[in-house]
């Protein structure tokens, strides 16, 4: 099973939640994040900033060969998803979650059971936009794409992050700095068949002695940079189903002018 949500966020953080406990977060009033990752009723999740992304939730099948080996961190924490219902929420707010939880739209369901949980981060998420520095000069986006994947149009959500921030292709600067004439002309080649890319994959393993599991931050929200890895190839990225757009507008307008 496979599900698609485009989550909202304002927050540094997000929140992979099964629905029994959330009456229980919501009183509680961020007194106590601890104890719900301790007794496996919550997973929380550190951003580096508060841009909004699609989340998949996997359950009951393998990744692809592209899911696997595209994310850039991961964590894996047990979670006892015991109602069948799950919640990908923005942030930790209580108040946030009590008006989600009035939201049956807002809920992915899935089989009752106990999981351990896989999250999986993706390049494409403001995560992957700040975390790849870590890996050098080397990695600079447009540079990274252009020797793993020679004459071939750019996705989409590449081409955002390189029209802000122009110097991730060096070489190219000038062609992003006038996006619109560079895409009309054919300097950028752009693959504009997706616009909508998965940046989280929650994947939930029936695992009866779960190993490997990650560690909580002192707040016991797992860093942003946990698991951390640089991926064999470029990402091409995971196109998302029925969500709203990633990419960014300004490159999109560009797009559909110059189509």
């Amino acid at each position: 099973m496979r599900h698609d949500r485009y989550i909202n966020n304002d927050s540094g953080a997000y929140s992979i939640l099964p629905s029994w406990v959330l009456d229980k977060v919501i009183e509680d009033a961020r007194e106590n994040d601890a104890k719900f990752v301790r007794k496996h009723a919550a997973i929380l999740q550190a951003l580096v900033g508060d841009a909004e992304f699609v989340a998949r939730v996997v359950v009951d099948e393998p990744l692809t060969q592209a899911e696997q080996s595209e994310w850039i961190s991961r964590v894996r924490w047990p979670l006892r998803v015991k109602c069948g219902r799950l919640l990908v929420c923005g942030g930790f707010d209580p108040d946030t979650i009590a008006d989600l939880e009035e939201d049956e739209s807002a809920f992915v369901t899935v089989p009752k059971g106990d999981y351990t949980v896989e999250v999986l981060t993706y390049l494409n998420t403001m995560n992957g936009l700040v975390l790849h520095a870590e890996w050098g000069p080397d990695a600079r986006l447009g540079a990274w794409f252009r020797r793993d994947h020679a004459g071939r149009a750019m996705p989409s959500w590449l081409a955002s992050d390189l029209f802000w921030d122009p110097e991730e292709d060096p070489g190219h600067e000038s062609e992003w700095r006038d996006f619109a004439a560079s895409y009309r002309s054919g300097k950028l080649a752009i693959d504009a068949s997706t616009t909508s890319f998965v940046g989280v994959i929650v994947h939930l393993l029936r695992e009866e002695t779960p190993t490997d599991l990650s560690k909580p931050g002192k707040d016991w929200f797992f860093p942003a940079d946990a698991g951390l890895r640089r991926p064999e190839r470029f990402p091409l990225g995971i196109p998302a189903v029925g969500c709203e757009d990633t990419v960014s507008s300004e490159v999109l307008q560009a797009i559909k002018s110059g189509a």
